[in-house]
């Protein structure tokens, strides 16, 4: 029973690391100290400026600005122009709806009329 103490401490003694070993082992993740918003290529900045919610707008040709007529604000015109496109979508939209209905409702009074 004496040597098996000795083999085991012996073994012990050949498998021993050194700490320059250990660290050689690890691996570090790379840190970065800069802001993270430099490292994206698209970033939100809100608008410092308000939006403006009014319908009605002046071109002006000469500054190539939209501006609007009731507040001055200027206005980005592919913003304009899709909102535009929306209410006018909408409208359609609803025209077609209103139209559905009047037939709907033409139909019913013609059954009304032709049950009397």
């Amino acid at each position: 029973m004496c040597h098996a103490p000795l083999a085991f401490a012996s073994k012990e003694r050949s498998m021993q690391i050194k700490p320059e070993d250990e660290l050689s082992n690890i691996v570090l993740f790379p840190v970065k100290e800069d802001d993270p918003r430099n490292q994206v290529n698209f970033l939100y900045e809100p608008s410092e400026r308000p939006y403006c919610y009014h319908a009605s707008v002046r071109v002006d040709e000469k500054e190539r600005q939209v501006r609007c007529k009731i507040c001055g604000a200027v206005v980005e015109p592919f913003d304009w122009m899709l909102s535009v496109a929306k209410r006018e979508t909408r409208l359609a939209d609803d025209v077609r709806l209103l139209r559905q209905e009047e037939q709907e409702r033409r139909k019913n009074i013609e059954k009304l009329i032709q049950i009397e």
